[in-house]
């Protein structure tokens, strides 16, 4: 089965429609009612739809999704990216951290003395939280409150020299949106990534998406059952 998901998400949903069906009222209907109804777009599986976005877009304390579970650093996996991040990305570089939610990746980069640091995510709470938990760091990274299609469709090509996201962020988007082609766009060198692969609801082929993106692996480690860090770089 999720091997027929890979395949669907990866080569068979297309991509052309999500900037024809998708406006910036779309955007707003998801984010005019915290009321979940149900999406009938989503009965056509390729029909393009940022719905999975609202519970994030309304997450709080003690919400479904609740920014308080992304504050301390997971041993075994946050840590290796940590320690890979800073050995091979220069502290001078601008980094993007798409999904950032309460900020502890970016904390943890900035007590490692990178400040060139930039972050979106669509729940202001989590933003809050960040601004609460880490203010200094907060104070010196470029945030922005956005859905990643809307933020990286609107960035400007090449604008990071490394992106990276963590835990389930690509993961929840839906296909119809080509989140792997947007971040190679907007990457001039890296892209690191840990992610489930074969988890969540639209896994995909990823090695293969970022390299048909021009991108080509230089590294990968398993670092759970299920979880996996690559770190992409540009051709």
């Amino acid at each position: 089965m999720v091997i027929l998901k890979q395949i669907i998400n990866t080569f068979l949903c297309p991509k052309f429609l999500f900037n024809l069906l998708v406006s910036n009222r779309t955007y707003d209907k998801i984010t005019d009612s915290k009321k979940i109804s149900f999406d009938w777009s989503k009965i056509i599986y390729f029909y393009p739809t940022i719905i999975d976005a609202k519970s994030w877009y309304f997450g709080d304390k003690g919400e479904y999704r609740d920014p308080t579970g992304f504050v301390k650093l997971r041993e075994g996996i946050d840590n290796y990216f940590l320690d890979y991040l800073s050995n091979n990305i220069n502290s001078n570089r601008s980094i993007l951290d798409l999904g950032c939610n309460s900020g502890r990746h970016l904390n943890a980069l900035h007590k490692l003395g990178y400040e060139n640091l930039n972050g979106v995510d669509v729940m202001s709470s989590s933003l809050n939280n960040f601004k609460k938990l880490f203010n200094a760091t907060y104070s010196i990274t470029n945030i922005k409150q956005d859905f990643f299609q809307r933020f990286l469709s609107e960035a400007r090509e090449n604008s990071y020299d490394c992106v990276y996201t963590i835990g389930a962020t690509i993961e929840l988007v839906h296909p119809s949106y080509d989140i792997v082609k947007a971040m190679c766009r907007v990457s001039s060198k890296n892209i690191l990534l840990v992610i489930q692969p074969e988890r969540h609801e639209y896994p995909r082929f990823y090695k293969y998406e970022f390299t048909r993106n021009g991108f080509k692996l230089k590294h990968e480690k398993k670092l759970s059952d299920s979880h996996y860090f690559y770190h992409f770089t540009k051709e």
